[in-house]
């Protein structure tokens, strides 16, 4: 059997995601604050500041011209690296938790949007918990993250291996909420879960009704009182997926705001 190919509806219509952006605040960081942890030594590197700079440039594409995100997201899956490793390959073919990308491991994955940090790999385990235990349908992923932080030109905010498009509910095959086989009770019940979990950060997903719903609303109101919000929105090209975005990991997140802080990324 081909592979799937993850673009067909992972892929974004131009500016989709360009429009908004949305990052936790943290603490101010300064020089002392960084540099004086023993992991932290690759900030000393001159060829990793020049790293950086490669990877915070923004291409000519529209769908990148959030300057910010783009450099965010690129630069975060570059600190993830130099402390934790590279990112983990999905492992394929456990169709009692996933759908899988492919039958059996193509002799080449690079191309393909099947990379994750182990965090995610964690956040996806509970995901498919809840979906298997509370709604009994499978979790069908199409997209994640590349092999290089470097290609994601056209699916800017998938550069950070804490990012994952789903298909809709119940997943049986691609859809939009506007099917007729879309389980609109099976999506709201799953959109609360997901607008709960505390280390989601973004969700878009266009079913209007899903954006109205009260408790929906309320989920993401207490959010905000407790210093921990959530975007929820309809965005373009969003019809026949969610794209949800989890929070990075800390040491990760206020080391890439220090580089931000020392670097003229626009």
């Amino acid at each position: 059997m081909q592979p799937m190919q993850l673009s067909s509806e992972g892929s974004l219509e131009s500016g989709s995601e360009s429009d908004d952006v949305f990052f936790q605040d943290l603490p101010e960081l300064n020089q002392d604050t960084v540099v004086n942890k023993p992991n932290y030594d690759f900030l000393e590197d001159e060829e990793f500041w020049q790293e950086v700079k490669k990877i915070a440039s923004v291409p000519g594409w529209k769908s990148c011209s959030n300057t910010e995100s783009y450099a965010h997201f690129g630069i975060a899956r570059l600190v993830y690296e130099k402390i934790y490793g590279d990112l983990r390959l999905l492992p394929f073919g456990n169709q009692k938790r996933y759908v899988p990308f492919f039958e059996e491991y193509p002799e080449d994955t690079t191309p393909y949007e099947v990379y994750l940090t182990t965090e995610l790999m964690k956040r996806l385990n509970e995901i498919t918990r809840f979906t298997k235990q509370e709604l009994n349908v499978p979790l069908t992923l199409t997209s994640l993250t590349l092999h290089s932080g470097e290609k994601h030109d056209r699916h800017c905010r998938h550069r950070s291996g804490t990012v994952m498009d789903i298909r809709p509910f119940p997943a049986t095959r691609p859809m939009t909420w506007r099917d007729s086989v879309y389980d609109y009770q099976m999506n709201l019940r799953f959109t609360r879960f997901l607008l709960a979990h505390k280390d989601v950060t973004v969700v878009f997903f266009n079913d209007p009704r899903l954006h109205e719903d009260s408790v929906v609303k309320s989920i993401i109101q207490e959010r905000q009182d407790a210093g921990n919000p959530v975007l929820f929105r309809q965005v373009a090209g969003h019809d026949n997926h969610y794209h949800i975005e989890f929070r990075l990991d800390s040491e990760v997140d206020l080391v890439t705001r220090y580089i931000k802080s020392q670097v003229d990324f626009r």
